[in-house]
């Protein structure tokens, strides 16, 4: 689908509370791979990056995902 197009909705991206950052920030399990959940540090916009590096929609990892209360250690 071409981006330009009318069917094609720009979707802002919204800064969550604090509230919600306390609850989503951290390490998340989904589909087998840890996930981190940052901070944009210029907007405060939530990112999600897998254990090898790149981005993850953080709505796909909050969906079909579950937040790891005790991570393991990094080596």
């Amino acid at each position: 689908m071409d981006p330009n197009s009318s069917l094609c909705r720009n979707i802002p991206r919204v800064v969550p509370t604090r509230e919600h950052q306390d609850a989503l920030l951290g390490i998340w399990e989904y589909r087998g791979e840890m996930i981190r959940f940052l901070t944009e540090p210029d907007t405060g916009v939530l990112v999600a990056f897998s254990s090898e590096g790149y981005r993850i929609n953080p709505i796909r990892v909050i969906s079909g995902g579950s937040k790891m209360d005790n991570p393991p250690e990094k080596d």
